[in-house]
Parts: structure tokens; C-alpha cells; sequence
């Protein structure tokens, strides 16, 4: 039997790392910018697409940005690619309406990083990174 050469074996690993990731890889600054506090989560969700996962106060909470924040959308992956990039990407509602966003960067080996806010006021931050790890 042939052995497989180093070079192929790692070419078919970094593609099949590269196809592993969840939504937040794909959103892009255009739609991170038309985001406004008052969407519904519908308006979200065709903007967006679908969060990865919800968290509601019946399941328990979660350390809020926004008071009376009732659910939480989190476009996080747990692909490799997501895990490498440390990017992650929530949405809080009030009663079906978009109070607060915010993404931050957790990469493996040093503290997190802003790379955007949306506050209850409307008021959007873009941090320093923003350009870098959300494409055009």
C-alpha cells in the first residue's frame, strides 16, 4: 500500500478545516452596518440568516448587555475555523425587537477584543478590528 505524501495530508486537512464554520464567517461589514436597535427578530434573521443557537430567561439567563433583554441569538459555530478565529457574534431582544448587538474576538492566546457594539441607544461602534474580521 502507498503511503499518502505530508503535503496531501495536510492540503486535505486545511480544506476540510476551511469548510467548517458556522454563520458569523460569512456575515459581512455591509450587514453588520444595517443593523439598528427595533428590528424584529424576522428582519434580523433575513438580514443575518438564523442564529447557531438561542438562549432564553427561562433557560437561565446570561450575563446582559440590555435590561429587559428576554432572549439571546448567538451566530457562534463551534467549527474549527470558528474555534481558530475566536469570533463571536450576539444579538439581545426585548419582546421580539433588537435592544443590543456585539461581537468580540476570544482567540486562544490572549484577551478578547471589541469588534463591535450596538447599543440600546442605536449608537453603533465599530472597534479597531472590525475591518479585519468581517469582509466587505
Amino acid at each position: 500500500m502507498r503511503s499518502l505524501s505530508v503535503p496531501l495530508v495536510v492540503g486535505l486537512v486545511v480544506v476540510a478545516v476551511a469548510g467548517c464554520s458556522g454563520p458569523v464567517n460569512s456575515i459581512t461589514q455591509r450587514q453588520v452596518r444595517q443593523l439598528h436597535t427595533g428590528m424584529s427578530t424576522a428582519e434580523v434573521e433575513t438580514l443575518l440568516g438564523p442564529p447557531v443557537s438561542t438562549l432564553t430567561d427561562y433557560d437561565g439567563g446570561w450575563p446582559k448587555h440590555s435590561d429587559g433583554a428576554d432572549l439571546l441569538w448567538d451566530y457562534t459555530g463551534n467549527g474549527p475555523k470558528d474555534v481558530f478565529r475566536g469570533i463571536r457574534l450576539m444579538m439581545e431582544f426585548s419582546h421580539g425587537r433588537l435592544v443590543y448587538a456585539y461581537a468580540y474576538r476570544k482567540p486562544l492566546y490572549n484577551a478578547s477584543t471589541r469588534l463591535f457594539t450596538l447599543d440600546p441607544d442605536g449608537r453603533m461602534v465599530e472597534g479597531n478590528e472590525f475591518a479585519n474580521w468581517f469582509r466587505p
